[in-house]
């Protein structure tokens, strides 16, 4: 019962319904308790009362008994009975006065439970829980017939009556307590603060019933000192001890009677002298012990380990938290795995795989058998009714065969697009079925999904994700194809449906590639054909036929920046993030397209494709596309037409690229500087650009080693490198820097390895090319041939420190 009421109030991050009508479309979550301090909390808490009655009619469906209205009003009321149990026997005993607003707040309390119990369905109410779907008419009929008479006399304010025994009109009031343990047992609020608290003083499962028992010894001495007190004086305080408390004050004559109540117990200390007061202290002696003997009693069980099954499970528990605990790991986590395991033993912990495994085959089928029945006769190809004594037989292998797999709310089973090898029947709870990121149904108990894996690599065509606890029962394909090589009729029937499904995919399969080819054809300049020859439908046909149909998972890359491409791509369904550089630029959803340039030139990828979610591509390769515009030459002139104009803007984009980049050098270099205002600055930008040849790398690449020697220098037009020096990092250069520019003056072994950091696009200047650029320059000639003097004279002088410093002294 605890459980199940957490389970469905205060855990957050699971699913839990509030709503017990009929109606179960739309269940509600709770989260955590509010904090009261908040000024929004009394405001959520009325906007919970208000939303319950827009929805359902309070008048004919009640209000729900976990809603926060509810939950908070029964913890209110627990303590009122507390109060109740506390005050009742004081007054009667030590004949107090508590005067009218108590007794008037006590009895509003009391009406308005009563009122509020008639319109509010108690579906958690022991007596509903053997009804199927009650109604708020079941509760009340319950109602009236066990509680509503008694409600409605405790709630009437009799020991405001002016009589000479008013006091004793207060033992009403406590015939109300009745409610108070199925409250406590019940109301969320409570049953958590319970199971915290014996979390805290480190007490299992097995134990929590400590705390309940506690309680009641508590109550029963209260009662027992108060009606101690209350005997002797009706007898004229005729011993001796409770004379001397007389005249005292109510604690001193409280803390006397709760001292012989204890005595009375553990054991008798106190003497009376009257028979009825004998009598009296007897019963209470007796019933004492009894509750002594109940307590020892829970203790020595559980200590025994009598539900053995029950301990383990409550160890396993115990370890979990933990195992948790020294893990650290959050909250959220922590509740789905004690959810999980809540949801695998249900409170027992049995090595079944043990027990199992010593009974014989025919036991074991028919334990298998006993949840499953009625799961496989729903599957078609799994009904088998041939009646030649096997097919009982049949229905133990495929029960045995079954796995059970417990998945706690918003785990995913398994994902659209991936090639499955199993089905799953559902046992308890319910799943969503998910197409291209919208739901598109839901699966309750009895249901099953994934069936056609059994009988064939077929990509999954949906995403299915648990919306609440759930116990699945999973059948492999390797299992069922040995149950299939015992059956040869059913898999005669595999095979039938197996065909048949296959046509049925395939159909569906080129009616999704025509639609796609007809969206390409429109959107793609060079693929629209303009003669009127009758061969529009046929060149839509060589376009779908030669679509090729490739799934991916979420971050999955399509390709990366730099590569060489040959396919263009069309997004059936799911989406896909264009990134530049490493930062994303934008979004492609469903209907869209790229890459198409692939198919006409080989020009490197300007950016890096890689699905966001599950995502379902329609590839079109240009080999394909090579052989369906060999047949249709008016599309071929289309491509020619693209593509010259295509290379010319590219060439003119590079050719501005290079020139911005070689004005970036020479400002940067001083030995490309020039010194002399000939009017040819703009000439020799034009040959370093000219000179220049892109190169791409991906992460990772060796642009050169450490050691090497050199024969050209870099410019980073886009991404990065990493200067390495004796396998450290020691700088990492970005866009517009340069580097290996000493490779142009002269053979100096490379004094770094670069790598990529990243996607990177290089321009690079070779020594050849820029040696045939200076011989027209003479300025620049002479201002390398200084350059280099001065970094020979400088490498030697070097070259001679060092070798000073290593003489011996």
């Amino acid at each position: 019962m605890i459980a199940s009421v957490l389970a469905r109030y205060s855990i957050g991050g699971s699913l839990s319904s509030l709503n017990h009508s009929k109606d179960k479309e739309s269940p509600k979550v709770l989260v955590s308790f509010p904090n009261k301090s908040d000024p929004r909390y009394f405001a959520d808490m009325m906007s919970d009362i208000g939303t319950e009655m827009d929805d359902r009619s309070v008048w004919t469906h009640g209000f729900s008994d976990h809603s926060v209205f509810i939950v908070h009003f029964d913890t209110l009321m627990a303590l009122v009975h507390l109060s109740v149990l506390w005050v009742s026997p004081m007054v009667v005993a030590f004949e107090l006065y508590m005067g009218n607003p108590y007794s008037i707040f006590v009895s509003c309390m009391y009406g308005l439970d009563c009122i509020i119990d008639l319109f509010t369905l108690r579906a958690s109410h022991p007596s509903m829980q053997n009804i199927k779907d009650p109604t708020l008419d079941d509760w009340r009929y319950h109602y009236f017939r066990h509680g509503f008479i008694i409600d409605f006399i405790t709630m009437m304010p009799f020991e405001l009556f002016a009589t000479p025994t008013y006091n004793f009109l207060w033992l009403i009031k406590l015939l109300r307590l009745y409610k108070l343990p199925t409250i406590i047992s019940t109301t969320p609020k409570i049953v958590n603060f319970l199971k915290q608290l014996s979390i805290i003083l480190g007490l299992g499962s097995s134990l929590s019933i400590v705390l309940p028992l506690l309680f009641i010894v508590c109550a029963f001495f209260h009662v027992q000192a108060c009606c101690l007190y209350l005997a002797g004086r009706s007898f004229g305080y005729s011993s001796v001890e409770m004379a001397g408390v007389k005249n005292a004050s109510l604690f001193q004559k409280y803390t006397w009677s709760l001292f012989f109540a204890i005595s009375n117990t553990f054991p008798s200390m106190y003497t009376p002298k009257e028979a009825a007061e004998q009598w009296i202290v007897l019963c209470f002696v007796i019933v004492g012990a009894g509750l002594y003997a109940l307590v020892v009693g829970v203790i020595s069980s559980v200590a025994m380990g009598v539900d053995a099954s029950g301990r383990l499970y409550t160890q396993k528990m115990d370890e979990l938290r933990e195992y948790m605990k020294w893990k650290d790991l959050n909250p959220i986590t922590r509740r789905k795995v004690l959810k999980y395991y809540e949801l695998k033993y249900r409170g027992k912990f049995f090595e079944e795989t043990t027990l199992l495994g010593e009974m014989n085959d025919s036991l074991r089928m028919e334990i298998a058998a006993h949840n499953c029945k009625e799961l496989i006769s729903k599957v078609s190809f799994l009904n088998r009714q041939q009646s030649d004594g096997r097919d009982e037989l049949f229905l133990g292998r495929v029960a045995s065969a079954l796995i059970a797999c417990y998945f706690v709310p918003g785990d995913i089973v398994f994902i659209q697009g991936e090639i499955g090898h199993e089905m799953y029947f559902i046992l308890q709870g319910s799943v969503s079925v998910i197409v291209g990121n919208q739901k598109v149904a839901t699966l309750e108990e009895g249901g099953f999904f994934g069936e056609v894996a059994l009988i064939g690599n077929i990509p999954r065509t949906a995403t299915v994700q648990t919306e609440s606890s759930c116990i699945l029962y999973r059948l492999t394909r390797p299992a069922f194809t040995s149950i299939l090589n015992e059956f040869d009729d059913v898999r005669a029937k595999v095979d039938v449906i197996y065909k048949e499904r296959m046509e049925k995919i395939r159909e569906e399969e080129e009616a999704r590639k025509l639609i796609a080819a007809q969206e390409l054809i429109s959107k793609v300049e060079f693929l629209r054909r303009h003669e009127n020859d009758g061969r529009d439908e046929l060149f839509l046909g060589r376009i779908a036929s030669a679509l090729v149909a490739v799934f991916y998972c979420a971050g999955d890359v399509i390709f990366s920046q730099g590569d060489i491409g040959n396919d263009m791509y069309f997004v059936k369904s799911g989406h896909v993030e264009i990134v530049v550089n490493g930062k994303k630029v934008t979004t492609l959803k469903e209907g869209s397209f790229f890459g198409e340039v692939a198919l006409i030139a080989n020009i490197p990828r300007t950016a890096t494709v890689q699905a966001a979610v599950p995502t379902m591509i329609y590839r079109l390769t240009r080999p394909s596309f090579e052989s369906i515009t060999a047949e249709f030459q008016d599309v071929m002139r289309n491509v020619e037409i693209i593509f010259k104009e295509r290379m010319a803007k590219i060439k003119l984009e590079e050719e501005d690229r290079k020139l911005t980049a070689a004005k970036e050098l020479v400002s940067k270099i001083t030995f490309l500087q020039r010194g002399e205002e000939d009017g040819r600055d703009n000439l020799f930008l034009l040959r370093i650009a000219n000179s220049l040849s892109a190169s791409f790398y991906v992460f990772g690449d060796i642009v050169f080693s450490q050691g090497e020697l050199g024969h050209e220098m870099y410019f980073i037009k886009n991404g990065k490198v990493d200067i390495i020096v004796g396998g450290k990092v020691v700088a990492t250069l970005k866009d517009g820097a340069f580097f290996g520019e000493v490779a142009l003056l002269a053979n100096i072994p490379r004094t770094a390895t670069v790598q990529a950091a990243s996607a990177c696009m290089l321009y690079r200047l070779t020594r050849s090319a820029f040696e045939q650029i200076v011989e027209e320059f003479d300025d620049v000639r002479n201002r390398i041939d200084v350059i280099y003097q001065e970094r020979l004279e400088k490498v030697n002088q070097e070259g001679e420190l060092k070798k000073r410093g290593t003489l011996p002294r």
